[in-house]
């Protein structure tokens, strides 16, 4: 069984075929924690199942996160509202302090 956050469906568990679909894992991260840390991070997944997919607020990436350490974030989120905050400085601020220099 799997657990997964899946748009349009949110976290649910599911058998691992249906899961890889016929596809090979590209990537198994081992945990090496103790057997009661695994029970709790089953428990939290069990615990989060039905909790819906949002790209911004609750990816695939957050429940991974939130799972494992407790705390649900998205690296991938961080950077791309840093991006976009980046790209809005630069249209509308950059040209009146460049205006302002002259």
């Amino acid at each position: 069984m799997v657990a997964e956050n899946f748009k349009g469906h949110g976290v649910r568990i599911i058998p691992l075929d249906r899961f890889l679909d016929g596809a090979e894992p590209t990537r198994i991260e081992r945990f090496e924690g103790s057997y009661w840390e695994r029970q709790q991070i089953a428990q939290r997944a069990y615990d989060r199942c039905g909790r819906v997919y949002n790209a911004v607020f609750y990816n695939c990436e957050h429940f991974a996160n939130d799972v494992r350490y407790g705390q649900a974030s998205s690296r991938q989120v961080r950077i791309a509202i840093g991006v976009v905050l980046a790209i809005l400085f630069l249209v509308f601020m950059l040209p009146k302090l460049v205006k302002r220099s002259r």
